[in-house]
């Protein structure tokens, strides 16, 4: 996952805290839509090697309201993922922080993933 997105997404839900669904379900879509630029902008699809996520991203899948229905239906988690970043500090000094971070950011990429895979789904 890359640190730019995630630092968005963190900064993003942290904006929020009252945990609003709605505001919640937006971080994480600016999540979705930043690592889908990163990996196909800097990379190049044909060196993506998560399966399902070419196709999704290079029909434009990520930009129709199928996201945002996937995202609604998995609401528990979004806001899950978003409680877990809004107890982050803004910057990570222990040691136990930095874990924590870790930890969230590859929860998160894998949470993206299973996502992608389900609108990949869904589109055929």
């Amino acid at each position: 996952m890359q640190a730019e997105c995630f630092d968005t997404y963190i900064q993003c839900v942290q904006a929020n805290p009252r945990g609003t669904l709605a505001q919640d379900v937006s971080c994480t879509l600016t999540l979705i839509s930043c690592l889908n630029a990163h990996l196909y902008g800097s990379l190049g699809e044909h060196r993506v090697g998560r399966p399902g996520e070419a196709g999704v991203t290079g029909e434009g899948v990520l930009e129709s309201e199928m996201v945002l229905m996937v995202l609604e239906e998995h609401a528990a988690e979004v806001q899950a993922y978003a409680n877990r970043a809004r107890q982050l500090r803004t910057k990570a000094t222990t040691a136990e922080q930095v874990a924590w971070r870790g930890d969230l950011a590859r929860d998160l990429d894998h949470f993206v993933q299973i996502l992608i895979q389900e609108l990949n789904h869904r589109k055929d």
